[in-house]
């Protein structure tokens, strides 16, 4: 056992375009002085988004967290994962199957990964993010003392990205523009008292396994696309604890790239205007119980209606993709026991430490 469980999901397809311009140092002077010297050590010899992230966590100064790695075709990656087995203890796993699968490559699976790293967690509290980040050393361990002081931690998170030109301000970022025309975010999270907004946990969050596995993990209902899911999992989150969020004092560090063949299936998109349609604010729908996925049978039933009066045709996925998966990760994890490697409805191992 150990005290964390690090969840990554590293489904998306870089452009191989990006990855020179962060390697060859333009950017450098940029970077926050406090985490230059681990974001070049980071970024020296990588062939992929994915190393940076791994070379930042095997620097960690915190050592009892596993890491788990989710991707949709994990022989993809499984060399340069044994590159690091001997200084990081990693999981790396195959998504476990979804019906997005089926419909297309280019479609998002974010809940399906999420709930792919829970199933093969094994840590008090899991910690996730995205693959492309450089983790201050101090962060893990910072995370770690605040759930043991009693409180989630929502850690601060810097952006570079290298796509919006304009400067913008809302009420959760502040985006300076800097030379390069590359963008720094600084991310500011402004709770009322209450509220567990969660649209933060974008870019990473804390929770412990026994809250995931309360409210039956991330809603595999709002993929197809790339936003909602994160909303969805702490709004259900807030009717189960009354666990405070504590701002790190630490940051981790988000690289900015585009992705190939990415993009939402217009019926999940839909689905926000349909909510708008009918009066509920715009995504996700508030939730009565902290374990139910799917919305209604009622629900599905009036979206459908609006479907074909606003379309004329209904889409021949639709049912499928409305179906109602009422499978708990408790019995899954259950079954893993029963099957080291995994399955195809679990997920399978490729490589463990």
């Amino acid at each position: 056992m150990v005290k964390v469980s690090v969840i990554i999901k590293t489904n998306r397809v870089d452009a191989d375009t990006d990855i020179s311009f962060w390697i060859n140092g333009q950017h450098s002077e940029i970077i926050d002085e406090e985490i230059r010297e681990v974001w070049q050590e980071s970024f020296s010899d990588i062939s992929s988004f994915l190393e940076p992230t791994l070379k930042s966590l095997a620097m960690s100064s915190f050592k009892d967290f596993e890491l788990i790695l989710v991707h949709r075709h994990p022989e993809q990656i499984l060399d340069m994962v044994k590159k690091y087995a001997n200084v990081l203890k990693i999981k790396l796993v195959s998504e476990k199957h979804s019906i997005w699968h089926d419909l297309g490559e280019e479609y998002c699976t974010i809940s399906n990964a999420m709930n792919t790293g829970i199933i093969w967690a094994d840590g008090e509290l899991l910690v996730s993010s995205d693959d492309c980040s450089i983790w201050h050393p101090e962060l893990i361990k910072e995370i770690w003392q605040l759930w043991q002081d009693g409180y989630y931690a929502v850690p601060k998170a810097v952006k570079y990205t290298l796509q919006p030109e304009n400067s913008h301000t809302d009420k959760w970022h502040l985006r300076k523009k800097l030379k390069y025309g590359i963008i720094k975010e600084e991310t500011l999270y402004q709770y009322n008292p209450g509220d567990y907004w969660m649209t933060t946990y974008g870019y990473c969050f804390s929770v412990s396994l026994q809250d995931a596995l309360a409210i039956n993990g991330f809603d595999e209902s709002l993929d197809g696309a790339m936003h909602g899911e994160d909303g969805d999992f702490g709004e259900r989150l807030s009717l189960i604890t009354n666990v405070l969020r504590k701002i790190t004092v630490n940051k981790i560090y988000f690289f900015g790239h585009t992705y190939k063949n990415v993009k939402e299936y217009k019926l999940v998109r839909d689905n926000r205007k349909f909510k708008e349609f009918i009066g509920q604010r715009p995504y996700p729908p508030r939730r009565i119980k902290a374990n139910v996925w799917r919305p209604t049978k009622e629900m599905c039933e009036a979206y459908k209606k609006w479907h074909l009066e606003t379309y004329g045709e209904i889409d021949p996925n639709f049912d499928k993709c409305m179906e109602v998966r009422t499978f708990l990760l408790k019995s899954l994890r259950r079954q893993r026991g029963k099957s080291n490697l995994g399955s195809k409805s679990l997920g399978r191992l490729y490589f463990s430490y």
